[in-house]
């Protein structure tokens, strides 16, 4: 089910909202935001090398 999880047990404003299956010991932690925009990433300068 869904969860609320607080880091730091304080103000509730930087809680999470998290799902956890129980049976199987999964946790999953929703992005934030949803999606990325698509971009090409290079490691170098170069325009040859990648």
């Amino acid at each position: 089910g869904d969860y609320w999880i607080d880091p730091n047990q304080g103000c509730t404003l930087d809680a999470m909202k998290v799902f956890c299956n129980m049976e199987t010991g999964e946790t999953c932690v929703y992005p934030n935001p949803a999606s990325v925009p698509k971009k090409n990433w290079w490691s170098s300068k170069s325009k040859d090398k990648k």
